[in-house]
């Protein structure tokens, strides 16, 4: 038999896993079907669907087998998306410091859609960034908390670092000279 199939992504959902349903459009003698789905996922269904839970390329192989025990691989290597964002914050500069203290954030985030927001609150009462890594300017001594909420079409997740940033007031030094008559 000759082993072939098409593959239909159903549209992501917000936080689940992404389902897939495969048509096997193998010739009429295959008589039994190995799926691979690329995921450490099998099946033996003639039509199988499967649930993917990471945004990836997955190489999604089928064997077909006939009556006589000839069988026939191939194999696709399939774009799937799943919108469930995951986040971290990191800074690509010093945390601690003395104010101004400028910071160059980072966001790592998993599992995009296409349209996608990042929403900043450095916790100082300025106006947040936007993008996935912002610079900041930390005018004053303090703790502050930073929060980043990312939306992609239409899911969200936040993330909170309490104390991320810590700013100190730089040292004063006190330079008097003292009255001092000379005659």
């Amino acid at each position: 038999p000759q082993a072939a199939f098409t593959v239909t992504p159903a549209t992501p959902k917000c936080g689940q896993p992404t389902r897939v349903d495969f048509k096997n459009t193998s010739g009429k003698d295959a008589v039994s079907f190995q799926w691979d789905f690329g995921d450490l996922g099998t099946s033996t269904d003639q039509e199988p669907f499967h649930e993917y839970t990471t945004t990836g390329n997955y190489p999604i192989k089928l064997t077909a087998t006939n009556g006589a025990g000839c069988s026939t691989t191939v194999s696709h290597t399939t774009a799937i998306r799943v919108l469930d964002p995951k986040i971290t914050i990191d800074a690509t500069t010093p945390t601690r410091g003395c104010a101004p203290l400028g910071v160059h954030f980072q966001a790592q985030v998993a599992n995009l859609g296409v349209d996608t927001k990042y929403i900043w609150d450095f916790g100082d009462k300025e106006p947040g960034g936007s993008g996935n890594n912002p610079t900041h300017q930390f005018s004053q001594a303090g703790h502050y908390d930073v929060k980043l909420k990312v939306v992609s079409d239409g899911c969200a997740d936040s993330v909170l670092n309490p104390d991320f940033i810590q700013v100190s007031n730089p040292p004063k030094i006190d330079v008097s000279v003292p009255d001092v008559s000379v005659c």
